[in-house]
């Protein structure tokens, strides 16, 4: 126990760059409680737009005695986005790390490292853990009028329940890593592992929703007779037993989910150890080894590979090439915004939503459209420039354009090619790839067959967000980047830059969203003007961050 203590603290110290003296220390005090402040003020709108939706929710559950339905949510909302988002950083965590090479071979069991990297993926996760019950569970307990032995047991589920989730994916990651021999190109593996790992995350997690599914008329049996749906719809053990343990008042039946809750808990970590102690230490041993393919270059080939560039593009296929072939950057960067609308369809996927059903809403959904144009115009430019500031801003991809590099940054400085080239390749290759959101808003437009002024409105929201979006994070960026890290999961997850600029984006999706909530009927009747007032202010302040990343923003480039 002791050495899965010291190699976890190791862990999280190398994970967190907390390498400073005390002086240091002391001065950054004030700094990290400033940023504390600014995170929870950016985070303020989006939870009140998720504690507004929950009383919204609560309110109409209540009257039928059917308001345990939020627990069940939260506890299952809660599973996913652990298990989920655990492929992605326990694969970074396990195998993608640095320190690999060197914490296998010190006189450690295999028990206390896959323990140690445990908790340290788990630490992190509770920060997406802490928002959920904080949230909903804080907003049901509020209306719920609920006592202290509630708030307790609502803190027990947050630290007991994020365990199942993440064993499991780290169950599933030591199984895909063990066939890692049948190639010689271990990083497209490695890649395709990644993606392997999210699409069987995401189908686990359909298949434990799908078992919550009940048929409508069975279901309109048992509201009429006063059953609990939560129990029946959430009958799961792994779900139920953590939601009756939360949601029960009586003490006997809570301390008896409690006692399965824990049970589940511990015999999941347990076969997370037992497979890891079979399979682990022979699939990281050999995962960083590599290859080449030894192909000859003919003259013709030499000769195209050695034709002059444009320095720029050049300089943006680097960047594009470093993020699709390291697997830790693709799929923190990459992946992730592309699985983004997967994610959003689980629920419609896991409920068995008819078809036709859907093909009936879409076709509401047109006429609605095209029988107002002039008043959903609005809407449109303020829809697109929420989806895309949460999706574009959920993949830092400009963000971490500098941090990437780590200890090779000094190369740059011997490049033939100047720092505001440098930036701008960097700010181009973060608009390619957020450019994503744009094919997912043209699709939207082309289902929705959305008038022309509509769709020219949204395009153009879209893509002036993104160009914003890009030129803030590489801005914040430069101004303080993360260049000593071990393993590229640190660079884009492990940097609290990065997490300060994500909750910046959730803070302003979350704000704009509350206002169109309360403005929702004065915004028809506006549209043009509040249109053209998005686009002018996008538009100035693209003007305004452009000019201080071209000014400041190369001076401190220079001095990195």
């Amino acid at each position: 126990m002791s050495n899965v203590i010291r190699l976890t603290k190791l862990f999280l110290k190398d994970g967190f760059g907390n390498k400073e003296n005390q002086s240091t220390k002391e001065r950054g005090n004030y700094k990290k409680i400033l940023i504390g402040i600014f995170i929870f003020i950016c985070l303020i709108p989006l939870m009140g737009t998720i504690s507004f939706g929950t009383k919204e929710i609560y309110e109409i559950l209540k009257p039928m005695g059917q308001e345990s339905l939020i627990v069940g949510a939260l506890v299952m909302s809660t599973f996913s986005v652990v298990l989920i988002f655990g492929i992605l950083i326990s694969i970074s965590v396990l195998y993608f790390s640095s320190d690999i090479e060197s914490i296998l071979h010190l006189p450690l069991k295999v028990r206390e490292i896959v323990s140690a990297k445990f908790i340290t993926i788990l630490t992190h996760e509770y920060a997406f853990v802490l928002f959920i019950t904080g949230t909903i569970g804080g907003t049901y307990g509020y209306l719920e009028s609920a006592g202290p032995i509630y708030w307790i047991k609502l803190i027990v589920v947050t630290i007991i329940l994020p365990i199942m989730p993440l064993s499991i994916a780290c169950i599933l990651c030591i199984f895909l890593m063990k066939f890692n021999f049948i190639t010689r190109n271990k990083d497209r593996f490695n890649m395709l592992i990644g993606i392997v790992g999210m699409g069987l995350a995401i189908v686990f997690n359909i298949g434990l929703q799908k078992m919550t599914r009940l048929p409508k008329d069975e279901l309109m049996e048992r509201l009429g007779n006063g059953d609990s749906l939560a129990s029946t719809l959430f009958n799961n053990p792994l779900i139920k037993a953590p939601m009756n343990f939360l949601s029960q008042n009586d003490i006997g039946s809570a301390s008896m989910n409690f006692m399965f809750f824990v049970v589940f808990t511990i015999g999941i970590f347990l076969i997370y150890i037992t497979i890891a102690e079979a399979f682990y230490l022979k699939s990281a041993m050999s995962i960083s080894s590599s290859s080449s393919k030894r192909k000859k270059i003919s003259e013709v080939d030499l000769s195209k590979q050695s034709e002059k560039k444009s320095q720029i593009i050049a300089y943006m296929m680097k960047e594009i090439k470093l993020l699709l072939r390291t697997p830790a950057f693709f799929m923190n960067c990459v992946l992730v915004e592309i699985l983004l609308p997967v994610f959003l369809l689980i629920p419609a996927i896991a409920n068995g939503t008819d078809i036709a059903a859907i093909k009936e809403n879409i076709s509401k959904a047109r006429e609605f459209v095209s029988s107002n144009a002039s008043e959903t115009v609005a809407l449109f430019a303020i829809a697109t420039f929420v989806i895309t500031i949460f999706v574009a801003g959920s993949a830092i991809v400009s963000g971490t354009s500098i941090t990437r590099e780590g200890g090779s940054f000094y190369v740059n400085k011997f490049l033939p090619i100047s720092a505001k080239h440098q930036i701008i390749g960097k700010l181009l290759s973060g608009v390619l790839i957020n450019s994503i959101v744009l094919v997912y808003i043209i699709i939207i437009n082309l289902v929705l067959g959305t008038p022309i002024i509509n769709f020219v409105v949204s395009i153009t929201t879209c893509i002036l967000t993104i160009i914003l979006i890009n030129i803030t994070q590489i801005l914040f960026d430069i101004i303080k980047p993360k260049l000593d890290w071990t393993n590229e999961y640190k660079a884009v997850k492990q940097n609290l830059m990065t997490f300060i600029m994500m909750m910046f984006n959730f803070g302003v999706a979350g704000a704009v969203g509350v206002i169109t909530l309360i403005n929702f009927k004065s915004i028809g009747g506006n549209g043009l003007i509040i249109t053209s007032s998005i686009i002018a202010i996008l538009v100035i302040f693209i003007a305004i961050m452009y000019n201080v990343v071209m000014s400041y923003g190369i001076k401190k480039y220079e001095k990195i």
